[in-house]
């Protein structure tokens, strides 16, 4: 499952959900708890799409699919980002090693978005 994640420090991504075409995505309210055991909050406004199934050993697929979520969802995207002042963002790709797992996450500027 390959991850979308943008961040704002100041603006809520609520409206957006409202109108957006856009399927699976969370929203994360700043002050927020993220855990609530640890009483740790949401620092930003969240928004994260899910924009692959892919499985954890098919990094090749879940490029592709990324690709493709950015290219047939391009106005909405570049809108939600113009829109939402958007601090920084990243995708993160999970890949099997061995038996285990990781998640890389590649950082990119919201420019390349």
């Amino acid at each position: 499952m390959c991850i979308l994640e943008l961040y704002s420090d100041i603006k809520s991504f609520k409206e957006f959900s409202k109108t957006s075409n856009l399927k699976n995505f969370k929203i994360s309210e700043k002050g927020e708890y993220k855990n609530e055991l640890k009483k740790s909050i949401f620092e930003n406004y969240v928004i994260t799409f899910n924009i692959s199934n892919k499985e954890f050993n098919d990094l090749n697929g879940q490029i592709e699919d990324a690709i493709n979520f950015h290219k047939n969802n391009f106005d909405e995207i570049n809108e939600l980002i113009s829109e939402s002042k958007i601090t920084y963002a990243f995708i993160s790709f999970p890949i099997n090693i061995k038996s285990n797992f990781v998640i890389k996450r590649f950082y990119f500027p919201k420019e390349l978005l």
